[in-house]
């Protein structure tokens, strides 16, 4: 089933760009008012928001149950106001939990670089060093914590501001379809701890759309091209799953015919909970690989086609052929039994050999270069997509350092959106034969 997509008028763009830097501003000028309107707009909302779900409910004709919903939520939205300063202590000791962890994680992310002298240590020490003695200070100086932490915000609504301001003259001068160098600028991202649940939610809005609406197709796809020029020359791969870490997602890209996927498919490497392994990347047929994802691993996909130019195709080309000199061919423990290397009655339900049995797949294991080392929350399945897809003029930056597919889901839906990019299409690829996919809700 084929759709025209709503497209984002460039003109909200510049009203998102203009709104966000202005608050930034007024946050930075007053921080004392600021907070105040802050407190008071959130609990007009929560009120508002409270009586238009308790007329619903009384509307259903289960009064009692509305006047207590409506009740519950003017409880907090008071709240605010009586004890605004629990809240804004609260969200203080939050930001300083917060930079704590990114301190910590990045600190890892610049010990692994360390340790394989790879790009990016210097600055991954930096932001591991700034955000452990910024949480330190929060966490000593009670008296600077709302102060800073209201800065910090309005620091970030400025810079996405800007990002939202490039995005409007990229839309308006169609910078991104003709290749301009500045569609590889930094883009300012959703805070990760908003973008790594993305996948998880997406799944459950989805599978309720489905429902409600009688979806009987397979596969339904939005279109935000001129009729014939939907073109697809590279897709990429959001896999919504519900289950256990899968709830975070994988990402992973279609060139041609092939799918290439990387992660961690050697179970016998995983160090950490699997959060450390070898690095391997899988080469498989398009067709059978999705319907592996559907059907066995009861997954929806969401797949974004990207327009790419001559020259962007080479550029992918070179960077998938750069990937694939590096790697050498690897055997699944289904492959050994086939091969007679290992006994017959030897079990062959692991993942990679589960792939490899439903599509015919071949897996490599990186041998040398960034991909080496497979690490969950940094160089992971995203970071392999976004590299190729980065030569196309895609990038995805999180200055956490963390890359989740939730983020890049982010990211492409955003260009997707947008009138003038490479990213053409968007397709919604489900199992409707197989009802178990709904169980996870």
């Amino acid at each position: 089933m084929n759709m025209k997509a709503k497209m984002i008028n460039p003109f909200l763009l510049l009203l998102t760009s203009v709104l966000f830097i202005g608050i930034g501003i007024f946050i930075l000028i007053d921080h004392d008012l600021a907070s105040r309107v802050l407190m008071e707009g959130v609990a007009f909302a929560i009120a508002v928001a409270g009586i238009t779900h308790a007329v619903g409910v009384v509307m259903k004709h289960k009064t009692l149950q509305g006047i207590c919903v409506g009740m519950a939520y003017c409880v907090v939205a008071g709240s605010l106001f009586v004890l605004s300063w629990f809240y804004i202590i609260s969200y203080t000791w939050i930001f300083a939990l917060w930079f704590l962890c990114i301190g910590i994680i990045r600190g890892v992310i610049w010990i692994y670089a360390l340790i394989k002298y790879s790009e990016g240590r210097f600055i991954s020490g930096v932001i591991s060093l700034l955000s452990l003695g910024f949480a330190i200070i929060l966490f000593i100086n009670p008296f600077m914590r709302s102060t800073t932490v209201l800065r910090l915000v309005g620091i970030y609504m400025i810079f996405y501001g800007i990002t939202a301001l490039f995005d409007f003259f990229s839309e308006v001068y169609q910078w991104e379809i003709r290749g301009n160098p500045i569609s590889k600028r930094v883009r300012i991202p959703l805070p990760v701890y908003i973008t790594a649940f993305i996948p998880s939610r997406l799944m459950t809005k989805f599978n309720q759309y489905f429902r409600e609406h009688n979806v009987k197709d397979d596969m339904i796809q939005e279109i935000n091209a001129p009729e014939g020029q939907e073109r697809v020359d590279l897709e990429v791969f959001i896999h919504l799953c519900g289950e256990n870490l899968n709830e975070f997602g994988h990402a992973d890209l279609c060139y041609g015919d092939t799918v290439y996927s990387y992660g961690a498919y050697d179970e016998t490497e995983h160090k950490c909970f699997g959060m450390f392994s070898q690095g391997t990347i899988v080469k498989a047929p398009r067709e059978p690989y999705i319907c592996h994802c559907l059907n066995f691993e009861n997954k929806i996909l969401v797949g974004f086609g990207l327009c790419l130019s001559d020259a962007q195709r080479r550029k992918v080309e070179e960077k998938i052929t750069e990937i694939m000199g590096v790697s050498i061919p690897w055997q699944t423990r289904y492959e050994q039994v086939q091969n007679g290397l290992l006994p017959e009655n030897q079990a062959c339900k692991d993942a990679a050999s589960e792939l490899v049995k439903a599509t015919g797949a071949k897996i490599f294991k990186v041998k040398s270069g960034a991909f080496k080392t497979y690490f969950s929350i940094n160089t992971n399945c995203v970071k392999l997509a976004d590299y190729i897809t980065g030569s196309a003029g895609i990038d995805v930056l999180d200055v956490s350092g963390i890359v989740t597919p939730g983020s890049y889901y982010a990211l492409l839906n955003n260009l997707f959106e947008r009138r003038h990019t490479i990213v053409v299409t968007k397709t919604i690829y489900r199992n409707k034969k197989d009802e178990s996919i709904f169980a996870n809700e």
